[in-house]
């Protein structure tokens, strides 16, 4: 029997499960159902876009379909009306896939990820990056808990959904989020959007609590992990107790929006960041204004204490690092562009800057001198943040990822692709094996990037490495052996087979 009717190459096709209809799509932008038994064409959708992967739902009521649009659509089988979209991918899907029950889908995408989503509400359940190369198929097993994955990077991908996405999507959020961190001992994350603050589970990502501040934009907890501090929209700041929940006290004093707020390490300290130029430090118990740090015109994004809380650094047209006793400036940090969030190492040594020219830069804290400049971002780089031990360095863009980085080297050690819409902010977990980003896009999402299969090193290890996972990256021999190589003096292979 031949199906004759599409007018170029077809690309994808399944059977429904009574063996009645075959389901075909095509380069030639349709989708075409047909009758088993006779070949003759039952339904055609127009797809607007090439189709590369298209399969049943279990029941054979729906039709999924993905293609060069880098949209998942949902159709009725029977009237071809189309009934669902999913949005998020950033580059063309090539698999498609319905679990048993019908209630979740999975598409794989050139972007190198596989992304589970729920089809009731649409929404994005997990977002798989496995891969390091384009994903290009997908399939649920047949109790729905595990996913298998194939992609352009020659393997194929076992991953347990119930116990080992790669990231999980806060979604309870109304707003763009803006800001996301964790707490001191890494088991809940907290977030700012514009309608609220939140406070997740880090490992489940259960929603636990809110804040309730509206026009909430930043969001951060104290050293202990006992109180947190958000900035608004609304010209506050407000300093909370986390048990029981309640404002503690109202900083109020900006004649603008509050861009950003920290506390110091101490937690008796708060510093914040305006939309009149200044950034200005708090007394956290009783809300006074003890000092204000005129930075010159335009909005201050962000600011934060040295470790030591000696000292504190500022956004504008150039970082600008302040004597808190003086109240002077004592050195700037000149990026010939401007900075837009900044950030001490643990230790107090070095700095963290981004700027809209695409990159992040890491300074000696103490001569303003230049140590490294972190390039990769395709476009502007709004936040970065040192990790616990001060070896790695996040970042977020513009361009829609986050990025993690050697501080050191400045070698770019993994990129987080998922968000559908600019990455604000992205902080480190203290025991470092998870990350947290927040978007435009209106989620938050916590990755776990410590799993050895999910670092994208630069040279990558050798394919046995993969293949026998045995990634060597958190031993210090292979780290040494990667400087080394860069350096051009790299030893043999260390040796991991212990």
């Amino acid at each position: 029997m031949e199906f004759v009717g599409h007018s170029d190459e077809v690309w994808g096709l399944d059977f429904s499960n009574d063996g009645k209809r075959l389901l075909t799509g095509s380069q030639d932008k349709t989708v075409r159902v047909w009758d088993v038994d006779s070949g003759k064409v039952i339904l055609t959708l127009n797809a607007g876009a090439i189709v590369w992967s298209v399969v049943f739902s279990p029941d054979g009521q729906r039709i999924l379909t993905g293609g060069l649009d880098r949209i998942a659509r949902i159709w009725d089988a029977g009237t071809g009306r189309a009934i669902m979209s999913f949005p998020g991918h950033t580059e063309q899907i090539r698999g498609v896939a319905f679990s048993a029950d019908g209630r979740r889908i999975a598409t794989a995408s050139d972007d190198t990820t596989v992304r589970i989503w729920d089809v009731e509400s649409g929404r994005a359940i997990a977002v798989v990056q496995e891969h390091s190369q384009k994903a290009i198929g997908v399939a649920f097993s047949p109790d729905g808990k595990r996913i298998v994955t194939a992609s352009g990077d020659g393997t194929a991908r076992i991953l347990d959904l119930e116990n080992d996405p790669s990231s999980r999507v806060l979604e309870s959020h109304s707003e763009h989020a803006l800001s996301a961190t964790f707490s001191p001992d890494g088991q809940r994350v907290l977030t700012a959007s514009m309608d609220v603050a939140r406070i997740w589970e880090a490992y489940s990502g259960t929603l636990i609590t809110a804040l309730s501040h509206p026009g909430a934009v930043s969001a951060a907890y104290s050293a202990k992990g006992n109180r947190a501090i958000t900035a608004s929209l609304d010209g506050m700041a407000r300093v909370w107790s986390l048990d029981p929940i309640k404002t503690i006290a109202v900083l109020q004093g900006h004649t603008g929006f509050v861009a950003s707020a920290q506390f110091n390490r101490a937690g008796d300290r708060v510093i914040t960041a305006g939309e009149d130029g200044t950034a200005r430090i708090w007394n956290a118990i009783t809300g006074d204004v003890i000092a204000v740090l005129n930075c010159g015109s335009g909005t201050v994004w962000n600011a934060a204490f040295s470790p030591d809380g000696l000292r504190a650094v500022t956004t504008g047209d150039v970082a600008r690092v302040w004597d808190l006793q003086t109240k002077q400036v004592i050195v700037e940090l000149n990026a010939n562009s401007s900075i837009t969030s900044v950030g001490y190492s643990p230790d107090g040594t070095r700095i963290v800057t981004t700027s809209p020219d695409k990159m992040a830069r890491i300074w000696d804290a103490a001569s303003g001198r230049l140590l490294l400049t972190l390039n990769g971002h395709t476009d502007e780089v709004w936040g970065a943040a040192f990790s616990s031990d001060g070896r790695r360095v996040i970042t977020a863009s513009n361009d829609r990822t986050a990025r993690i980085w050697d501080s050191m080297t400045g070698a770019a050690v993994a990129v987080l692709v998922g968000h559908s819409a600019a990455v604000f902010k992205a902080a480190l977990s203290p025991a470092g094996d998870l990350s947290v980003t927040a978007s435009w896009d209106g989620t938050a999402r916590i990755w776990k990037t410590a799993e050895r299969r999910r670092w994208f090193l630069d040279p990558e290890p050798p394919s046995w490495c993969i293949e026998k996972d045995k990634w060597p990256y958190g031993n210090q021999k292979w780290h040494d052996w990667l400087v080394s190589e860069r350096a051009g003096s790299a030893p043999p292979l260390p040796d991991t087979s212990e």
